[in-house]
C-alpha cells in the first residue's frame, strides 16, 4: 500500500516547484537525499536521489531496492541509478549541460557529502541551500495531513485518558 496517493505527492511537487520559481534563486534542480524528504516527497525511504526541477517531472533515482522503491511511491518515473557516476548524466537530460545551481539539504547533510557532489556535478556548480525551500513546502499543510494530524491528536487523547485506569 502506498502511504499517499498521487494527486497528495503532486500537488507537493508543484507547490516544491512554485517555490524555486518565486525563490529568484535560479535553481536549476534540487537533489533529495534526506530520509525525512524523501518519503514526504516520494512515499518511500529507499537510498535514492530525488531530482526536481521548477518544470520537469520529479525523477526518482534509486540505488538499492528499485521494486520496493516502485511499490512505495506513486511517482511515474522511478530509475535505477547505477553508479554515482551516472547522476551528472541523469542531471544534464533534465537540466541541460553544467555548470547547474544544485539546492541541497545542507541544514542535515555532512560538509563530506556536500563537497562529494559539488566535485562529482563538475567544476562550476554550486551547491546550494534548498533547506528553506523544502521548510517551507512541507509547512503547508493538505486536506490529507491535516486529517492525519487530528487522527493521530485523538489516538493521543485516548491514549492519555486511559492511563489513570492502568495506574488504578
Amino acid at each position: 500500500m502506498k502511504p499517499f496517493d498521487s494527486v497528495e505527492i503532486q500537488t507537493r511537487h508543484q507547490r516544491l516547484q512554485d517555490l524555486m520559481k518565486a525563490s529568484g534563486s535560479n535553481l536549476d534542480a534540487i537533489i533529495v537525499l534526506n530520509t525525512a524528504d524523501l518519503y514526504y516527497l516520494s512515499g518511500t525511504v529507499q537510498t535514492a536521489h530525488l531530482l526536481i526541477t521548477p518544470a520537469e517531472e520529479p525523477r526518482l533515482l534509486v540505488r538499492k531496492v528499485l521494486e520496493r522503491a516502485r511499490g512505495d511511491s506513486p511517482l511515474e518515473h522511478i530509475e535505477p541509478l547505477e553508479s554515482m557516476k551516472a547522476l551528472p548524466k541523469r542531471l544534464a537530460s533534465l537540466c541541460g549541460p553544467p555548470p547547474w545551481k544544485i539546492g541541497m539539504e545542507l541544514d542535515v547533510l555532512p560538509a563530506t557529502t556536500c563537497a562529494f557532489y559539488g566535485k562529482l556535478l563538475g567544476e562550476g556548480t554550486e551547491v546550494l541551500d534548498a533547506s528553506r525551500l523544502l521548510m517551507a513546502n512541507r509547512a503547508a499543510k493538505s486536506d490529507y495531513e491535516i486529517g492525519e494530524l487530528k487522527r493521530a491528536a485523538e489516538a493521543q487523547r485516548l491514549l492519555f485518558e486511559s492511563i489513570p485506569g492502568l495506574l488504578g
